[in-house]
Formats: structure tokens, C-alpha cells, sequence
């Protein structure tokens, strides 16, 4: 990333990357803005991402953080070094694409280099690797049932191959005994236009961001490309031809990835990364690993549309579309990225996308208006100095009308007993 500063990548784009790819173990009460802007003058002002990264890591705390590597790739041989066992177990490796031609080895998955890459261990099906022991059981469970019976010859035929399978297994396993054997999935890949280093990344749209969507479809299958101010989707091998840069199974790279080339390559250890998310995705996880409806998961279209029906003149309110008027996306991280709404021009802004940031303490801020709304009227921005006071100044001012508001009781409960005692009086004196 030499030449590019790291303060030019959008701050909703390295929100994404620490949070979604994910690069940070603790993302419950998690102050990002803070981390940001403590990290990026650290080394907003350098190349060195992963350095920004990691510091951001230590910044939240955690108590077993994740560990990343970072290769360097320069030469299509460099691949290689990330093939070899690590010294504990990685959440993820990143690779810094430091040429142009590095890109075209990027892989969807990187596999453990184990049996899986032996050609007479295993056998490749439409792009997916497939063990040969699977297919020989699959082939004597298929003949069994489909027959009845199964000839004896071809039975004694698949045995012998699954003894020669063991063997090739075992012979390879030995010869590579110091290869990695973990699976690494690519998650995300950073973006940026190629006319860039002028600007040293600055210029508008100079970053974009590949992202896997595993909250939208299980299986990864579908990408968001995530722009400061926009987002579109793609299919997984659109994708990898984008980032590559090249054909992927008949997907010719698309117009728009053609200006664009990948700087940072993220595959993470989803045995790890997935572990660690799963109380956190969409309602609550049965203990069986069965998804249970809650009320998130319902939506009220039936009932609004059995509704029309009824009384197609009837006006029924809508409910509020909560799109980022900077990003033209409606997606929040709850507690971290938040929707703030303008009491002004009724429009929604993400935290990180305003210019400066909102900050976690004008939640308090009632009304709140968002920066434009806020230039165009001469109001200064909050801070937490004026936050506070104004806090201060609500809370003697409820004080002081409590305490009013005791002492009129206390006057009128003065005043009640004191016409109960004249009417006793007078009604002494009549008798």
C-alpha cells in the first residue's frame, strides 16, 4: 500500500473492515470512534494498515485477542510462505498485494495444505475439491442400494482403491507434516482506483471494499461492494474476477472493477470467526443450533396488506426507511454505527459517516441536528463539555421544580387542614 495513507480510506470502510471482516474479538460495548481516531493519529498519516490493525486490537481490550498474519506479495511464489504451520492458531492472514500480478493467485479459499492437495487423494468437481475415500464410499453405499446386491468384483475393485487411498494419505501426510492445515476463507478485499497515488488516495471514490455477506446467505455466496457513498452486490465468482482482475468460470471482470485494483486480500479462519459471532446474528441460537423466531424476525406485510384490501382508501402510516442520506445505505451496527435522524431535514446519517463523526455522547442530544442542518443554522457542533452542562442544567432545573412542586403540596395540604379546623369551629359555635 506504499504511497496510499491510511486517513484517506473512508472511516465507514475501516469500520466494516475491523467489525465485518472482522478484525477485532470484542465487538460488544465497543467504542469505535474512539479507537479510530486514537488509531489513525497513530498511523492514519502511513501505509502500514496492518500496523493500524493491530493497534486497534490492543485498543479494545480484549482479553484473548485474535491473531493476524500479514504476508507480503510481491511474486506469484510468495503464496507459498502462508502454506507452512503457524506458530498458533490464526483468525485470519492478510495479504498486502504489493504488485499489480499478485492479484491473479487470490483464491476463494485457501485450503490446508494437506491431503486435500495430493492429486491422488482427491478429485476436483466443478472448482470444489473432493476427497477420492468419499466418492468410493459414496459409489459402494449408491451401487447397495440402488442393486440390492453388488457384484463382488467391482466391490473387491473399491476396496482396493480405498486401501490405496490410506496409503497415498499416509505417505503424504508424512512428506508434508510441516503445511498448515487450516482452511482460510476470503473475506474481504480492499480496493483502490489506479489513479490514486497522485492524490495518495484522497481523491473521491479512490476506495472501495469487497465484502463477504454471510448475514444475508449462509453460505457466502453473495458479495457486497461497498463504496463511501454507495453499494451494489455480487455473485461470488464476479467477485474473484474483479479481484483477480481476470475470466472466472465465464465471469469477465465488471466495467466498474477495471479501475480499480486490490491492495489488501483478508481470508479469515471462519473455526474461529464464526464461533465468536454466532450470539450475535440475527435473534436467539437454540442450544441444538436451531433458529428460533423471535418478534425481530416477524414482519407485519400480511397484516398490512389484508389492511388494503379492506379499505384501499384508508391511509396507513409508513414506517420511517432508515437510509443514510451520505451512504444511501439503511444497514447499522448497533452501538457502534448508529442511525442518528435530523430533527431538521428529517434525514438519517450513520455515526461514522457525518463530517466530523457523531460522537456516542449526542445520543443525549435532544433535538438533534445533523452537521449540514447545523452549519446552514450558525449552531456549534455538541461536545461533551456542552452535553454536560446542559445535562446539569436539566437536572437542577427538575430539581427545582420538584422541590416546587413539594412545597404547593405542602401549602395546599396546609391549607385544607386549616378550612377542615374553621369548619369545626363554626359549627361549635352554631350549636
Amino acid at each position: 500500500m506504499e504511497g496510499l495513507d491510511i486517513n484517506t480510506i473512508p472511516s465507514t470502510l475501516l469500520g466494516r473492515v475491523l467489525l465485518q471482516i472482522p478484525n477485532l474479538s470484542s465487538p460488544e460495548n465497543l467504542d469505535l470512534i474512539s479507537i479510530l481516531q486514537t488509531a489513525l493519529q497513530k498511523f492514519g498519516h502511513t501505509d502500514k494498515l496492518d500496523a493500524f490493525l493491530d493497534y486497534c486490537q490492543i485498543l479494545s481490550h480484549p482479553e484473548t485477542p485474535w491473531k493476524w498474519e500479514t504476508y507480503t506479495i510481491t511474486h506469484n511464489d510468495d503464496w507459498e510462505i502462508a502454506n507452512y504451520k503457524k506458530s498458533q492458531e490464526l483468525a485470519g492472514i492478510r495479504f498486502l498485494l504489493a504488485s499489480d500480478t499478485a492479484r491473479q493467485n487470490a483464491e476463494l479459499t485457501r485450503y490446508s495444505k494437506s491431503m486435500l492437495y495430493d492429486p491422488k487423494c482427491i478429485h476436483f468437481f466443478q472448482g470444489r475439491p473432493l476427497p477420492i475415500n468419499d466418492l468410493m464410499q459414496d459409489t459402494l453405499s449408491f451401487l447397495k442400494r440402488e442393486n440390492g446386491t453388488i457384484d463382488p468384483l467391482v466391490e473387491a475393485l473399491i476396496k482396493l482403491r480405498l486401501d490405496k487411498y490410506d496409503q497415498d494419505k499416509s505417505a503424504f501426510e508424512r512428506q508434508t507434516s510441516e503445511l498448515d492445515t487450516t482452511d482460510y476463507h476470503l473475506l474481504g478485499a480492499l480496493m483502490v482506483r489506479y489513479d490514486s497515488i497522485a492524490s495518495r488516495g484522497s481523491a473521491p471514490r479512490s476506495w472501495c471494499l469487497y465484502l463477504r455477506d454471510y448475514a444475508e446467505n449462509a453460505d457466502g455466496s453473495v458479495w457486497r461492494i461497498l463504496l463511501e457513498d454507495a453499494e451494489s452486490r455480487a455473485t461470488s465468482d464476479q467477485a474473484l474476477a474483479d479481484i483477480r482482475g481476470e475470466l472466472e468460470s465465464d465471469t469477465f471482470p465488471s466495467e466498474f472493477s477495471k479501475d480499480y485494483r486490490p491492495v489488501y486480500l483478508f481470508y479469515g479462519n471462519l473455526d474461529i470467526l464464526q464461533l465468536s459471532q454466532q450470539p450475535h446474528q440475527g435473534g436467539e441460537t437454540a442450544q441444538d443450533g436451531s433458529h428460533v423466531i423471535t418478534l425481530d424476525d416477524y414482519t407485519f406485510d400480511d397484516d398490512y396488506d389484508q389492511l388494503v384490501e379492506q379499505d384501499p382508501g384508508q391511509i396507513i402510516p409508513q414506517e420511517e426507511e432508515e437510509i443514510c442520506k451520505h451512504c444511501g445505505i439503511k444497514d447499522i451496527i448497533d452501538d457502534v454505527n448508529d442511525m442518528f435522524f435530523c430533527e431538521l431535514c428529517n434525514q438519517g446519517v450513520h455515526q461514522l459517516c457525518e463530517d466530523p463523526p457523531v460522537q456516542e455522547f449526542e445520543k443525549k442530544v435532544d433535538p438533534w441536528w445533523c452537521r449540514a442542518c447545523s452549519k446552514a443554522q450558525n449552531i456549534p457542533i455538541p461536545t461533551a463539555a456542552s452535553v454536560a452542562r446542559a445535562t446539569q442544567s436539566e437536572n437542577a432545573a427538575m430539581h427545582e421544580e420538584n422541590a416546587l412542586k413539594r412545597k404547593r403540596e405542602a401549602e395546599s395540604e396546609i391549607e385544607s387542614h386549616s378550612a377542615v379546623e374553621g369548619d369545626g369551629i363554626m359549627a361549635k359555635k352554631l350549636s
